[in-house]
C-alpha cells in the first residue's frame, strides 16, 4: 500500500452515517492515508460506532464548534495535507487520489459534491444546492484538500472559532483575498445523502447568522441595505437559477431558501443589539440525581452579597473567559463539593431576565450514589437529597424558584420513562 502524505479529516457530532464515510474510504481509497475523526460534542453512540474501526484516530472537543473541531483536526493531523470531509458524505471512486494529486499543482484541490435526492422536493433542494455551493470553484468544504503551510498566507489561521456556522464562507473570502488558485477537478466526486426540507431551512438560517457574526467581527463587508444593486442581485441570481436548474428550484430559492438566510442575518443582528442593552452572563448547573429520582440541592451561605443567601439551589456558577460549558460544570462541582463528575449529560438551556441582566442557565444532570449527600462542602452550608415534592417546601434561590418546577418535571417525565 503507498502511503500518500495526507490527512481526512471528518467532524461528527451525533450522524451515525459516518460509518458509511469510513467504509467508502477503504472501498475507494488503496492508498495509505490517516483517517482522524474529530468529535464534535459527540454523542456517546458515535464513540461506540467508531470503536468498530481500528486505525482511525480520534480527536475530541466537548462542545460543539465546527470550526474549533476543524481546527483540533488539523492540529491533530500528522500529516502535511488535509482534505476535509462531512460525515453524511461518501467518497466516489478515485476521489481521494484525484484530491491530493491536486495539490501538486495549487495549494488547495477542489472536487464536486453531487446531492442524491429520493423525492420532488429533495431534487428541488439539490438543485438549489448545486447552485449555491457547486457551479462555481470554491474552497468551501466538502471536499477541500489543502497544504497545511496556507495558514500563514490566509491571516494565520484556519477557520476562525468565533464563527459557529458558515466558517467555509469566510475562509472562502480569504483564499480570495489571498489569490490563491484552487486546482478543480469535477471526476473527483463525493455523495452527499438527500436533503429534506427541515434540514435545509435550518442550514439556510445557520448560514444567515454566521454571515452576520462574520460582518460583526469585521471579516466580511458589511452588507448595505441601502443599496438598489443588493436587491436587483437577488432577482439576477433567482433568474439564473431559473435557467439552470428549473422553474421549482428557482421558486423554492427566492421565496424559502433566501428568505430564510436573510431572517437568520436579519435576527443575529437583533441578538447583537439586544447583548448590549443587557448584560449577558452564561452559567452553568447540575442535576446531581440517584435513581429514586432525588435531586442534591446545596444550602447557599448567609452572606447578603450572594443572590439567594441561605436558600437552596443547584450545585453550579458562571462560566469563566475562554472556558466551555463542559469545563466550567467539571470546576464548579470539584470546587463547590469536591467531587469529580464521570459523565455528565447536558439537559437543557434556560434563560431568565433579572434587572438588566440576561442569565443564560446551561443544566446538565449526572446520576450519582446516595451517599454524596455526606460528603464535606467547599462553598456554600452543606448539601442534601430531596425529591421533588420536598423541594416544593424549601426557600429557593430566586431563579431556581422561577424555573425548577418546569425543570425537574421536564426531566422526571423523559427520564422515568427512559430508565426506570
Amino acid at each position: 500500500m503507498n502511503r500518500i502524505d495526507l490527512t481526512i479529516i471528518i467532524p461528527c457530532s451525533t450522524d451515525t452515517k459516518i460509518k458509511y464515510c469510513i467504509q467508502s474510504i477503504y472501498e475507494t481509497c488503496t492508498d495509505d492515508v490517516e483517517i482522524l475523526v474529530s468529535l464534535n460534542g459527540a454523542s456517546e453512540e458515535i464513540k461506540e460506532i467508531l470503536k468498530g474501526f481500528q486505525g482511525v484516530k480520534i480527536c475530541e472537543i466537548k462542545k460543539a464548534n465546527l470550526s474549533k473541531a476543524y481546527n483540533n483536526g488539523i492540529k491533530h493531523a500528522s500529516r502535511s495535507n488535509i482534505l476535509l470531509m462531512d460525515s453524511d458524505c461518501v467518497f466516489g471512486k478515485n476521489t481521494i487520489k484525484l484530491l491530493y494529486s491536486g495539490l501538486k499543482h495549487e495549494r488547495l484541490s477542489k472536487g464536486l459534491v453531487v446531492f442524491k435526492s429520493t423525492s420532488l422536493m429533495s431534487k428541488i433542494i439539490s438543485k438549489v444546492r448545486e447552485y449555491t455551493t457547486t457551479d462555481f470553484i470554491n474552497s468551501y468544504s466538502p471536499p477541500l484538500a489543502f497544504s497545511k503551510d496556507i495558514k500563514d498566507l490566509i491571516g494565520g489561521y484556519y477557520f476562525h472559532e468565533q464563527i459557529p456556522w458558515s466558517e467555509d464562507s469566510e475562509f472562502n473570502y480569504r483564499v480570495q483575498q489571498a489569490g490563491l488558485k484552487i486546482h478543480y477537478n469535477s471526476e473527483a466526486v463525493i455523495y452527499h445523502t438527500p436533503l429534506i426540507i427541515k434540514q435545509d431551512i435550518r442550514s439556510g438560517f445557520r448560514y444567515g447568522r454566521g454571515k452576520a457574526i462574520s460582518e460583526k467581527l469585521k471579516l466580511l463587508p458589511r452588507t448595505n441595505f441601502l443599496k438598489p444593486s443588493l436587491y436587483t442581485k437577488r432577482f439576477v441570481k433567482t433568474y439564473e437559477v431559473l435557467q439552470k436548474k428549473g422553474l421549482f428550484p428557482a421558486l423554492y430559492y427566492f421565496f424559502i431558501w433566501r428568505s430564510i438566510n436573510r431572517i437568520g442575518y436579519l435576527l443575529q443582528n437583533l441578538l447583537f443589539i439586544f447583548k448590549k442593552s443587557f448584560k449577558i452572563v452564561d452559567a452553568v448547573e447540575i442535576m446531581l440525581v440517584t435513581k429514586d429520582l432525588r435531586f442534591l440541592l446545596q444550602l447557599r451561605d448567609k452572606e447578603n452579597n450572594l443572590e439567594g443567601p441561605n436558600n437552596w439551589g443547584f450545585i453550579g456558577g458562571a462560566i469563566n473567559d475562554e472556558e466551555n460549558y463542559w469545563d466550567a460544570i467539571f470546576r464548579e462541582v470539584k470546587e463547590e463539593i469536591g467531587y469529580e463528575l464521570k459523565n455528565p449529560v447536558f439537559f437543557d438551556t434556560i434563560c431568565d431576565k433579572n434587572n438588566n441582566q440576561m442569565f443564560v442557565h446551561h443544566i446538565f444532570y449526572e446520576f450519582i450514589d446516595e451517599c454524596l449527600e455526606n460528603k464535606e462542602v467547599y462553598e456554600g452550608q452543606r448539601i442534601k437529597l430531596f425529591n421533588y415534592y420536598e423541594i416544593n417546601k424549601l426557600e429557593l434561590v430566586p431563579w431556581f424558584q422561577r424555573v425548577y418546577s418546569k425543570t425537574f418535571k421536564k426531566f422526571i417525565k423523559i427520564y422515568k420513562k427512559k430508565f426506570f
